[in-house]
């Protein structure tokens, strides 16, 4: 039967992995890293994010979909 817990070198991995999103997250504008912790940490809604941060759905959709292009080129930048 295989070991359910991971291996030392699968655990440093994804530890890696995890502060290396932390770090782009970090680094992003407030408005972006507020919509990105709400939406994939806190599991909100785009309109629950618009009632809670009193702002136009519109900006909210427009901050998140910069707040990923954003990581995305951060995360894959740090992998180069």
């Amino acid at each position: 039967m295989a070991d359910p817990a991971p291996q030392p070198e699968q655990w440093l991995e994804e530890k890696q992995i995890r502060e290396r999103i932390l770090q782009a997250i970090q680094s992003l504008p407030p408005e972006q890293r507020a919509v990105i912790v709400m939406r994939y940490y806190l599991e909100m809604s785009e309109a629950d994010m618009s009632a809670k941060m009193e702002r136009p759905l519109s900006s909210i959709k427009w901050w998140l979909r910069d707040a990923r292009k954003r990581l995305n080129e951060l995360i894959a930048y740090d992998r180069s």
